[in-house]
């Protein structure tokens, strides 16, 4: 049986991608998150959840995606489509100098990816992540290495003055 860990996981493969995570449609709780956000996660699918209501009232119409931009990153919001459980929401956080956009947009849109997560659902309700607390620095991904205070150790040796034997020289 999949996860929600696992699917997330996955998308953190795509080119940029910082964060991710799944939420409730409904009451807007976060079920399971991977990565680092540049923002409160809940804040931006809360804003979708409001932006599909907004389109809900519309005749005929409804939420493809939610797409924002900072100047950093691409924030990326959808609906998953099932057939039965719980009406859910992935968000997908990218980084914009290192991401393709259409290529993230096309994966949040599969409908592979939207049967991995009503299956993920279906399975044992995981427990909620703790609430975002922008205080704790979350890990680095693997893909964006923390940036160096000092050079590397080998470089430190390479930088080193050759020492001189002494013993056999005639002052």
């Amino acid at each position: 049986m999949v996860t929600f860990r696992e699917v997330l996981l996955e998308l953190l493969d795509l080119p940029g991608a910082t964060y991710s995570c799944v939420a409730d449609r409904a009451t807007g709780a976060l079920l399971d998150d991977v990565g680092t956000s540049s923002v409160a996660p809940s804040a931006v699918v809360e804003l979708a959840g409001s932006a599909a209501g907004f389109l809900g009232f519309v005749a005929g119409d409804g939420m493809d995606d939610l797409m924002l931009t900072s100047h950093r990153s691409y924030h990326l919001v959808r609906p998953v489509v099932a057939d039965s459980g719980p009406p859910l929401m992935i968000y997908l956080c990218l980084d914009r100098g290192r991401s393709n956009l259409a290529a993230a947009r096309r994966e949040l849109a599969s409908p592979a990816l939207h049967k991995r997560l009503a299956s993920a659902a279906a399975g044992p309700r995981p427990q909620a992540p703790e609430p975002f607390d922008e205080r704790v620095r979350r890990a680095v991904p693997a893909a964006m290495p923390a940036p160096r205070n000092a050079p590397s150790p080998g470089i430190a040796l390479l930088s080193r003055p050759q020492r001189t034997s002494t013993a056999w020289s005639h002052a």
